[in-house]
């Protein structure tokens, strides 16, 4: 046996949407390789110490239950680059409990679901060992900034499979297309309608995804959603755009960030209902500004929040 059998660097994340949750969807690097940075894997369980009285002392035995993988990692966001048809990273938003719509030749919009959220199988290849997790689960963190290019982050929950040896597959790319980069000319923030000095948009979708167990089943289980979001922008005149008069007001405003100007790699992330926090006023490089929580709320049934793609 070789010293370094496996290169950290040797790796492909495959997802692909289950039929049936909990059941192995089987995704291949053709059809299913998911462009991904950052990647992290973890392998959860529930401890359960069993300690029986042997007469002396001894580290308690123990049982472990409840084992689960969590994933993380960054994507690019960006478009198929053709309008009307689902990105590269479709599956990946899918599996984050979102529904998608497609529109021909037009958009793609994914909206958030309360309740019967899709499930994926999620294969990670690390140089030969393959880490299975199926029933899997994400949330995503979308974090677009001016000087930076559009992209975010996903962590996953899925049912632990005992990982095995299997020949590495590269992944194949091609439809995935280049991300925006985030300027003066491909991005705008727009806060109740005022188009503002934007720096960063985040969104934290804020899915509790956990693992439920019953002598029938055993599934990763999306149990309630709190989204969270942050902006920062440049301080305008109080005239143009006052953020202490929306927060006292306790109103309840539409906010998006666009990135793209180009048909088929545009990114809309919207909060159409979002309650102002207390502004902050700080130094943005040099720069006063503000950073200005936000609180999503929905005007009808699961819509605080929809990325739309065109």
């Amino acid at each position: 046996m070789a010293g370094l059998d496996r290169l950290w660097k040797n790796k492909v994340l495959l997802i692909k949407k289950e039929t049936t949750a909990g059941v192995d969807a089987v995704p291949v690097a053709a059809t299913n390789s998911m462009l991904a940075f950052n990647v992290a894997l973890t392998l959860d369980a529930d401890e359960k110490a069993r300690n029986p009285d042997k007469g002396y002392y001894a580290s308690p035995e123990k049982s472990y239950t409840n084992k689960k993988f969590s994933l993380s990692f960054d994507v690019e966001v960006a478009g198929s680059g053709t309008a009307g048809t689902a990105p590269a990273m479709g599956a990946a938003l899918i599996m984050c409990g979102m529904s998608e719509t497609v529109v021909a030749v037009t958009s793609v919009t994914y909206a958030p679901v309360s309740g019967s959220t899709e499930t994926a199988t999620i294969y990670l290849n690390i140089d030969g060992t393959l880490f299975k997790a199926t029933s899997c689960k994400g949330s995503i963190n979308m974090t677009p900034a001016i000087d930076d290019y559009n992209k975010a982050s996903i962590t996953v929950t899925g049912l632990y499979l005992k990982p095995v040896d299997a020949a590495l597959v590269p992944g194949v790319f091609t439809s995935f297309q280049a991300p925006v980069d985030c300027t003066k000319e491909t991005c705008a923030l727009s806060i109740n309608s005022v188009l503002v000095d934007g720096r960063s948009f985040s969104y934290d979708q804020g899915n509790d995804n956990q693992l439920k167990q019953s002598t029938e089943t055993r599934v990763i289980a999306n149990v309630d959603r709190q989204g969270s979001a942050e902006v920062t922008c440049w301080i305008n005149p109080q005239s143009t755009f006052d953020p202490y008069a929306l927060f006292e007001a306790h109103t309840k405003v539409p906010i998006f960030w666009t990135s793209g100007i180009v048909a088929g790699n545009i990114t809309q992330v919207n909060l159409p209902a979002a309650q102002l926090g207390p502004p902050q006023v700080g130094d943005l490089d040099g720069v006063a500004g503000y950073t200005i929580p936000l609180t999503p709320h929905s005007s009808t049934s699961d819509n605080e929040f929809n990325i739309v793609f065109t």
